[in-house]
C-alpha cells in the first residue's frame, strides 16, 4: 500500500504542472502579494486536508470517514463567512443546516466489518475537515480578478510541504508502486474541481459554496456501496433524500 503522503505528494506535482500551464496559457497578470499569501494558505490547508484524508480512508471505512470530514469542512468557512458579514437568506441558512444534517445522516450507521470506527481515525478525519475547511477559506480571500494564481501559490506550497515531509519520514513507494498513476489521476482531478471551486466561490457567499462542495460524500459512499459493498442503512439512504433537497433549496435561494 502507498503511503498517503506519496499519494498526495504525486497528485500535487501533477496538480502544480497543469495549473502553472494554465496561468501561462490563460496569460494572467500577477495578482497583489496578500493573494498569493492566500493561495499559499489555501495550500497548507489542502496538503493537510489531502494527507489525512488519505490516512482515514486506508485506516477507515470511506463511508464514515468522508461524511465526518465534509461537516468539520463546512462548518468553519460557515463560521468565518458569518464572522466577515455574509447574511445569507432564511431559506439559504435552512438549506445549510439541513446539508450538514444530511452529511450527519450518511455517515451514521454500521461499518462493512460491524466494527465501530477507532476514535483516531474519526479525530484523523476531523483534522481533515478542518485542513480542509483552511484551504475553502484560502481561496475565497484571494482577490476576485486575480485568475488561477491563488492555485498555483497553492500548489507550490503544498508540494513544497509534502516534499519536505516525504523525505523526513524516508517514504519510499512500496508494493503499490503501480498505481501511482490514479494518484496522477487525482490531481487531474484536484485541479478541475478546485478551479470550479474558486470560480463558483467568486461569484457567491463562502457559507453557501463550501457547504455545497462539502456534500462530496454523497457520491463518495455510493461508491462504497458499488465497490465495497456496503450494505445502505435506511438513514443514510434518507442522508441522500435530504443532501438532495439542501442543495435544491440553496440552489433556489441563490437563483
Amino acid at each position: 500500500m502507498l503511503p498517503s503522503a506519496l499519494v498526495t505528494l504525486v497528485a500535487q506535482v501533477v496538480s502544480l504542472a497543469l495549473v502553472a500551464a494554465a496561468v501561462l496559457v490563460l496569460g494572467s497578470p500577477v495578482p497583489s502579494i496578500g493573494s498569493l499569501v492566500w493561495g499559499g494558505v489555501g495550500g497548507l490547508g489542502a496538503a493537510v486536508a489531502l494527507t489525512t484524508l488519505y490516512y482515514a480512508f486506508a485506516h477507515g471505512p470511506a463511508a464514515v470517514v468522508a461524511p465526518v470530514s465534509a461537516v468539520a469542512a463546512a462548518s468553519l468557512p460557515v463560521v468565518v463567512g458569518f464572522v466577515t458579514g455574509e447574511r445569507p437568506s432564511a431559506l439559504a441558512v435552512g438549506g445549510i443546516i439541513l446539508a450538514v444534517v444530511a452529511v450527519g445522516l450518511i455517515s451514521s450507521g454500521a461499518t462493512t466489518t460491524g466494527l465501530a470506527v477507532p476514535r483516531v481515525i474519526l479525530g484523523v478525519a476531523v483534522l481533515a475537515g478542518f485542513a480542509g475547511g483552511v484551504m475553502f477559506i484560502g481561496l475565497h480571500q484571494a482577490d476576485h480578478d486575480s485568475g488561477l494564481w491563488p492555485l498555483l501559490s497553492a500548489r507550490v506550497v503544498s508540494v513544497a510541504l509534502l516534499t519536505g515531509f516525504c523525505l523526513a519520514i524516508r517514504t519510499r513507494p512500496g508494493p503499490g508502486r503501480g498505481l501511482l498513476w490514479l494518484a496522477a489521476l487525482i490531481g487531474i482531478l484536484d485541479v478541475v474541481a478546485n478551479a470550479l471551486y474558486l470560480e463558483a466561490v467568486r461569484n457567491g457567499m463562502l457559507s453557501i459554496v463550501a457547504v455545497i462542495s462539502s456534500l462530496y460524500p454523497a457520491s463518495t459512499v455510493a461508491l462504497a456501496f458499488v465497490i465495497d459493498r456496503e450494505r445502505p442503512t435506511r438513514r443514510r439512504i434518507v442522508g441522500f433524500v435530504v443532501a438532495i433537497v439542501a442543495l435544491g433549496i440553496i440552489t433556489w435561494a441563490r437563483s
